[in-house]
């Protein structure tokens, strides 16, 4: 789980690294640590804790971190109406749901695309729908099929849906953005 500070304002960084105008950081010539054998003292260290954020930690919040194959998406409410979404960080491959981790590449249509018409990628024949980098995608699907596949494919409980032509514009205009940004610097 990643953790990510909100609000500092709980903190006087304006001094300087190991400066504050509000005593809150304390420090102490020697760093306690915890071993197999358990916690020893090193010493000839220096250590410097700001006890502003140990006495009051509840500005703090735990960031939201995207699935492994997913990607966390800038909404764009203005030209789009979309707000903050997932997507597939991969193209969808079929996976046996023994392994979910490792993409497959069989059966091959010939075009290193995996032929859902031989295989179907659905629970009743113990595979699914996942966005990792290994395996084929997944071709010879109608829209129908694909739609009916959705509510399989979950992320923590939610059932996703095929990404909309205003989801697709928003990764389209965020990807125009940052090219030029990028073309600026």
């Amino acid at each position: 789980m990643t953790y990510a500070a909100t609000s500092w304002s709980q903190t006087d960084w304006s001094g300087g690294v190991g400066a504050s105008t509000t005593n809150q950081y304390s420090s102490g010539s020697s760093i306690d640590a915890t071993t197999t054998s358990g916690q020893v003292d090193l010493s000839r260290s220096e250590k410097l804790s700001n006890t502003g954020f140990a006495s009051d930690n509840s500005s703090w919040s735990v960031a939201a971190v995207p699935p492994s194959g997913w990607v966390e998406v800038p909404g764009d409410s203005g030209t789009y109406g979309t707000s903050n979404f997932l997507a597939m960080k991969y193209e969808a491959k079929c996976a046996a749901t023994s392994d979910p981790t490792t993409g497959l590449s069989s059966p091959d249509t010939g075009f290193h695309t995996y032929s859902n018409s031989s295989s179907a990628c659905t629970s009743a024949n113990s595979k699914q729908v996942v966005s990792v980098a290994s395996g084929y995608p997944i071709a010879n699907i109608s829209q129908t099929n694909a739609i009916s596949y959705c509510p399989a494919v979950t992320l923590n409980g939610t059932a996703t849906h095929l990404i909309t032509n205003h989801e697709w514009m928003t990764i389209a205009r965020n990807a125009r953005h940052r090219e030029q940004i990028g073309m600026a610097v």
